[in-house]
């Protein structure tokens, strides 16, 4: 699982510094009401693709590794699965489109792209699902990178040319389908045979997420229109950048862990049953254990040099009030996605998914209209600490009983320690410097990688230091 891991980790640093890289450019090249534009435009059409299709494309990766043999009759009903949801979408997209909220009239034109992107968006996932269960990262890896260089350099130019926010999506637009070429070129040899037993299966497992889905992109994307509304486009752009670039290195870390692991969890599962997939979930909550307090570390110590290095001056403010709030959220919300929840994936038991992510919903929205009163995006940020942290304790209680969980005391006492030595090693590297520099920030971020990688050695977490001790004798 590491190599694999390593490999999917490399694809997302590279797609992270994209998106970092888009964060920088589009908060510079837009005002702060463009850039908040932006954002909510483009988080409607995520909301519509993601409540539309994901069921689908998740049906597809649980079923591959059973159905290996018949790829072509899987990805055939996966098509026809979309035709089907096709109309219901976009009627949807169109209304949701025209009755927003915060937001001045859009064109017609612009109603156009952003259902465009929604069915680009669907198909985009679609190809990485399909790459991941092949166990492919090589593909995975140009499906993602190719969606972040290419709509990087179409938004840019289109911005550059006068089209603004609206040149920005059409960019993502274009380079979503791009993406997608990628993944047809690779299935071009693939015999597309109607199966309607698969397509059964596929939807009692996963049309129950559809809900799930829906819940779960409304309880990530409420408070960037809470704040839209409450505070003003330019606020919802400072939040909704804090945000990304926190899910960007956070909860792509804890994806492409997921990711290595999954299909092999599955595989297990399939094969041996609870013994042998609780091993493997054993591993994989070791790795989250070993990678993820350098991240929270840094953010919890750094945000302010962030946020002044990668954000414009119209947004950076918000950006770095949440960020530390919003580290927390996203890291408890990655590990109930990527690990609690696996235990419901495999018994086929994704109604519970929906319980729970229901629950964070109406518990984010409800603190979110109450706490953005008080505490303006901050407010926001802590409600979404709240809500993920309900539904990951409402998916313990229930989950442990499959007996696939491995939790212990020393595991949560270890992740806390590495955090808190991180997050003082930064804020003391950082003030070397006196302001919030791209100095303070290398700083800060050199004396926290050192305090992390020693704590991890001493500690022996998820076993890296037998691991450092045999790749020395070798190379010796």
């Amino acid at each position: 699982m590491l190599k694999l891991s390593i490999v999917y980790l490399l694809v997302r640093v590279i797609n992270g510094v994209l998106s970092v890289a888009a964060l920088y450019v589009l908060s510079r090249a837009l005002t702060g009401e463009e850039y908040g534009r932006y954002v909510l435009v483009t988080a409607a059409a995520t909301l519509v693709a993601v409540s539309g299709f994901q069921w689908i494309n998740v049906a597809v990766s649980r079923f591959h590794a059973r159905f290996a043999d018949r790829e072509g009759s899987i990805l055939a009903e996966a098509l026809t699965l979309y035709s089907w949801m096709a109309i219901p979408v976009l009627a949807l997209m169109s209304v949701f489109l025209v009755v927003r909220v915060g937001i001045e009239q859009i064109s017609v034109s612009t109603i156009l792209i952003v259902t465009a992107g929604a069915f680009a968006l669907a198909a985009h996932a679609l190809g990485l699902q399909v790459a991941n269960a092949r166990q492919t990262p090589g593909l995975y890896g140009a499906i993602t990178v190719a969606r972040g260089g290419f709509g990087l350099l179409l938004a840019w130019f289109l911005v550059q040319q006068g089209y603004s926010w609206q040149g920005a999506i059409l960019g993502f637009v274009i380079a979503a389908v791009i993406s997608v070429g990628f993944l047809a070129f690779n299935l071009r040899g693939a015999r597309l045979q109607r199966a309607p037993p698969i397509r059964h299966e596929m939807i009692r497992y996963g049309l129950p997420l559809s809900l799930t889905f829906l819940v779960s992109i409304v309880l990530e994307l409420a408070g960037r229109f809470i704040v839209g509304i409450s505070l003003g486009e330019a606020s919802a752009g400072g939040y909704a950048a804090g945000y990304d670039l926190v899910q960007q290195l956070i909860g792509a870390t804890l994806n492409a862990l997921f990711l290595a692991a999954f299909p092999a969890i599955v595989r297990l599962y399939e094969a041996g049953g609870v013994d042998r997939a609780a091993e493997k979930m054993r591993e994989l909550l070791s790795y989250f254990i070993l990678v993820t307090p350098l991240v929270l570390g840094i953010f919890y110590g750094l945000s302010p040099q962030i946020a002044a290095v990668v954000f414009g001056s119209s947004i950076r403010d918000d950006a770095a009030q949440v960020m530390p709030i919003v580290a927390t959220a996203v890291w408890i919300g990655g590990f109930k996605s990527y690990y609690l929840d696996i235990a419901f994936q495999l018994k086929n038991k994704t109604k519970i998914q929906w319980y729970t992510t229901a629950l964070m919903a109406v518990v984010s929205v409800m603190l979110a209209l109450l706490l953005v009163r008080i505490d303006g995006v901050r407010g926001v940020a802590y409600a979404a600490v709240a809500a993920y942290l309900s539904g990951a304790m409402a998916s313990y209680i229930v989950g442990r009983r499959e007996g696939l969980y491995s939790i212990r005391p020393v595991d949560v006492f270890g992740l806390l320690l590495l955090v808190g030595l991180v997050t003082v090693a930064a804020r003391i590297g950082a003030s070397a410097a006196p302001t919030a520099s791209l100095v303070s920030l290398i700083a800060g971020g050199a004396l926290a990688s050192v305090t992390f990688a020693c704590a991890a050695l001493v500690f022996n977490v998820a076993g890296c230091r037998g691991a450092a001790i045999t790749f020395l004798r070798r190379r010796g």
